[in-house]
């Protein structure tokens, strides 16, 4: 798995390595947002992708997209 957002944190998941068919794991890091143009965007978009080797099909790989909505942390406490 790779992504390739700027402050984003070494992806974990967990350890695991190979799935058996149709299962599936959930994998994720931790984003310093500080980066300003970032922050006042108010918006952070991602896209993470997987490449893999099936035991029969040969490769496969697939990509997602979140998109996710900042606050401002002091913003927030004013509320």
């Amino acid at each position: 798995m790779t992504d390739p957002l700027p402050g984003l944190s070494a992806i974990s998941c967990g350890g695991v390595t190979s799935l058996a068919p149709t299962a599936s794991v959930s994998c994720s890091g931790d984003l310093r947002a500080s980066r300003r143009p970032t922050v006042d965007a108010g918006v952070i978009n991602n896209t993470a992708m997987v490449n893999g080797t099936t035991a029969t099909a040969g490769p496969v790989s697939d990509d997602d997209t979140l998109t996710t909505p900042l606050t401002d942390e002091a913003e927030r406490r004013r509320s």
